[in-house]
């Protein structure tokens, strides 16, 4: 039986959400070992002692409903394009956030043709502001009418920024100063990237400014 702690660890106390986490990865579970059950079990006995009501579905697949209002917030493992199709049909109009290099997938799966999605955030990573313009965004290999395409690029440690792609698709430029990120015309957020002065030839820092 999965030993459960009385007690959930909050940011409070960094040390037990550590431990937390070590404790689930290191359950081996490679897909199709019998490592995946129990990753699941140990997972929805803690969200379960947090009040959620768990249903393990075919698959392995784990679904946890908590009480409350808003949008449901659904985490998918291993890119299936049919498995992750189902679940959006089943959800409705859905705002998704995956790794970059998955667009393909994402656009042979079908999931970029029609109204099924809202938005697609796409995630990367580069090390410094200065690598932004050379930082590779997959590319589509057929235009999309379907829903906003939206590059998110961790910068660093420092921050991440957003840009909306054209709307066929293409990478739109992502510069070195303030924008916003914008869908439907609606502000969602403004950043700025400085460049101060310092003696040893500058430091970058970046200014949320909305």
């Amino acid at each position: 039986m999965t030993s459960v702690p009385p007690v959930a660890p909050t940011a409070d106390d960094p040390a037990a959400l550590v431990a937390l986490l070590r404790e689930l990865v290191e359950i081996e579970s490679p897909t199709g070992t019998p490592g995946v059950a129990a990753a699941s079990a140990w997972t929805r006995a803690r969200l379960e002692a947090l009040g959620g009501t768990t249903v393990l579905e075919d698959g392995g697949h784990l679904q946890v409903d908590f009480p409350g209002g808003g949008a449901p917030l659904v985490l998918h493992g291993p890119f299936n394009g049919a498995i992750l199709v189902a679940l959006v049909d089943s959800l409705g109009p859905s705002h998704l956030i995956a790794p970059g290099a998955l667009l393909g997938p994402l656009s042979e799966s079908g999931l970029l043709d029609g109204p099924r999605l809202v938005s697609v955030t796409l995630m990367g990573r580069c090390a410094s502001p200065h690598d932004m313009a050379d930082h590779p965004r997959p590319l589509l290999a057929r235009p999309t009418r379907g829903p906003a395409l939206i590059d998110l690029l961790a910068i660093g440690e420092q921050a991440a920024i957003a840009q909306v792609r054209q709307r066929d698709g293409a990478p739109a430029p992502i510069g070195a100063t303030t924008h916003a990120l914008s869908i439907d015309g609606a502000n969602i957020t403004a950043v700025s990237f400085e460049r101060n002065a310092r003696s040893n030839g500058g430091e970058d820092s970046w200014r949320n400014t909305k």
